[in-house]
């Protein structure tokens, strides 16, 4: 499963996390640096699993605990409509040819 990011937003990083704002909504939405991490993994298209993998090695926390609060987290962005879910397998099919 993926998380990806609705195009109409838009960040700005800082010392202190990313502000994340909705164009579209009017929405901003201030992320400290946890969850700063877990959006620039967004950014670059990684997988939850991964997220939570990297996460896990970097902070050396059991993964239980990771996957559970990158999974609260998602689930909050989720609600503010500011990422959609996506199956990989599905990421990976899309395209010309497809019938």
């Amino acid at each position: 499963m993926s998380a990806v990011i609705k195009h109409q937003i838009r960040t700005t990083y800082g010392p202190d996390g990313v502000v994340i704002l909705d164009i579209d909504q009017g929405l901003m939405v201030s992320v400290n640096v946890v969850g700063a991490k877990v959006w620039q993994r967004l950014e670059r298209s990684m997988t939850i699993n991964t997220i939570i993998d990297e996460l896990c090695a970097e902070f050396e926390m059991p993964h239980e605990t990771i996957e559970a609060d990158v999974t609260d987290f998602l689930r909050s962005l989720a609600k503010k409509s500011l990422i959609d879910w996506a199956e990989t397998a599905t990421l990976k099919n899309t395209g010309a040819g497809n019938s």
